[in-house]
Order: C-alpha cells, then structure tokens, then sequence
C-alpha cells in the first residue's frame, strides 16, 4: 500500500496548462442615434416654466437643463429685391449720372440670376413639373401665368447657348458619339394640329447635347455629323444610312455592327461601301403615319421660321432653334 502510494505521488505530472489568448475585442457597429451634423445653422429657443408642476408656486430656481435636438427645416423664402439707385448731377459739368444696377441674368428681367438658376435646377435637376412648380409658387403667394415660366426656361436655354455650342463642339472632336432621340409634341401657329417634332440627343463619356429637330430626316443627321470622325453608336433606322455614305464622312466612313451601332471600317471596306438596310426601319417607316404635303410645306416654313413652341414640359434647355 505504501509503495503504490509513493509510486503514484512519483508519477509524472502534466503539463502546466497554457494561458488562453484574450480574443481581440470586436468592434461593435455604433447602435442608437447618430448626432446631427454641427455644420447646420442652430435654431435655438429656451423653455423655462412659469410656475411649479406640483404646487401654484412661482418662486423657481434653476436645477437642471435638458437639450435635445432635431432636424428641422425652414422652406425657403421668396422675396423681393429692391434696387434704388440714385442719379446725381454734376456740380461742375452739369451731367446726371446714374450707377449701374445689379446683376442680371437678361434686360429687364423680372427675376435675378439667382431665381432663375433655382428654377431651373427645380425643373431639370429635380425633375418638378411646371405645373407642379407654378403650384407650390402660388402657395407662397406668387401666382405666375404658365407662359410666364415657359418663358424662364427659354430664356435660360439662350444662356446656356455658348456652353451647349462648346459641348458640341466636343463631341465633333471626340472619337465616340451616342445619339437616340425621343418625339415631342409642338404646337405651330396656323396649324389645326400638334406638330410631332423631334428631340435628339447627342452624347460621350464626358458631355451630352439635347437639339431639337422638325423630323426625323437624314438631311439633318447628315449636316450635323458631317465633321465627325468617329464611332457612332445608334439605333438601327434607315435615316442613318446617308450618313454612312456621304463622301464627308469617307475617312473614316461608319457601317453598322451587329449590335445595331455603328463603328469605324479599315481601309479596304472603305472603297465599297454598300446601302445598309434594317428590316426593322423598313417595318417601322411602313407604319409611320403618312401627312399631306400640304400640311408638310407648312411645318417647314413655321417652324424654319422659328414659330414654334413645344407642348410638353419634359423637353431640355437645349437647342430648340
């Protein structure tokens, strides 16, 4: 029995066992309510009571403060800017002279620059209707007439003329062009009927141009495209065929690929360069609705005389004329 027991206590022992490793701790996603950005203007009130919640008392001492905040917003103010300028007479000469006013964004304009780019960011960046604007403008109390706005966004597309003409110019200079385009009612005097004109737009990676056309013929496409050099990728319509043909676009000339666009040929394609019909233009110039030349003569001449006005509010501030 001793000798077991000794035996035993001689046994050899384990080994210590290791310290377990801290697992790192895991970053916890921040839960609750994240604090409102500090960079916004403050709208402070302070709220103190009159008298005691408890008794009728009105002896009060100040113990404690609560501050809560929260997102609040103030619609914005239309207002009105006055400018008084004063015309002085010269002691010496005689002359009146009377300073400049501020700037405008037109002669007499009956809004300032700042409105009239606030409009048009509603209008195209927002994408708020017309109707939709004269409404909540009429709710402030400034009722303006609907010719009266249509009138603002003309006025800004003759603005931003020069920047839509570089835009142009750019995609001219560019090595690849998009183009598609969508029908937009227009009304022309002396006409019993809505006119179906044409708004077109032109694109890259870097730029876009919306032009208004009076139909979808290849004419037009020709005159536009006849300096570029390039790719050109569109939909599958009979009008682009003269464009692949015309002798100003020979170097290089565009054909058409398998995925409906066109693309730029070798040298070898280029001195046979064969008609390009689409099934689908063929079928889809069948059902286009056929109009009187009568009524076709006088679409021309109203609308090359810049007569005409579009119906829908959707259209780009871009070339219309």
């Amino acid at each position: 029995m001793g000798d077991a027991k000794r035996a035993f206590d001689a046994r050899p022992r384990p080994p210590d066992k290791p310290e377990r490793a801290k697992p790192e701790k895991k970053r916890v996603r921040p839960t609750g309510r994240k604090p409102l950005p500090q960079h916004l203007e403050a709208e402070e009130h302070v709220r103190r009571p009159d008298r005691c919640g408890h008794c009728p008392s009105a002896a009060l001492d100040a113990a404690d403060e609560t501050v809560e905040e929260k997102l609040h917003v103030v619609k914005e103010h239309q207002r009105r800017r006055v400018v008084r300028r004063t015309t002085c007479r010269c002691r010496e000469c005689g002359g009146r002279t009377t300073p400049r006013s501020l700037p405008a964004p037109y002669e007499r304009s009956k809004v300032t620059s700042d409105w009239l780019a606030w409009f048009v960011h509603a209008k195209f960046a927002l994408l708020s209707p017309l109707d939709r604007i004269r409404r909540d403008l009429a709710e402030r109390g400034v009722p303006l007439a609907m010719g009266t706005l249509v009138g603002f966004v003309e006025r800004a597309a003759d603005l931003l003329a020069p920047i839509d003409g570089l835009h142009w110019k750019q995609l001219l200079a560019g090595s690849w062009m998009a183009t598609d385009g969508t029908g937009i009612k227009v009304l022309v005097p002396q006409l019993p009927a809505a006119h179906n004109g044409y708004i077109e737009l032109y694109r890259n990676r870097e730029c876009a141009v919306f032009q208004y056309a009076a139909d979808k013929a290849s004419d037009d496409v020709v005159a536009k495209l006849q300096t570029f050099r390039g790719t050109l990728t569109a939909d599958a319509e009979h009008r682009f065929n003269p464009v692949c043909e015309s002798a100003t676009l020979s170097r290089p000339a565009a054909t058409r690929t398998a995925a409906g666009g066109f693309a730029t040929p070798s040298k070898r394609s280029q001195r046979s360069r064969p008609r390009v019909e689409h099934s689908s233009a063929r079928s889809m110039a069948k059902r286009r609705r056929p109009e009187s030349s009568v009524y076709k003569a006088t679409c021309c001449e109203l609308i090359g005389a810049n007569e005409c006005s579009p119906l829908s509010s959707n259209s780009s501030a871009g070339s219309w004329r």
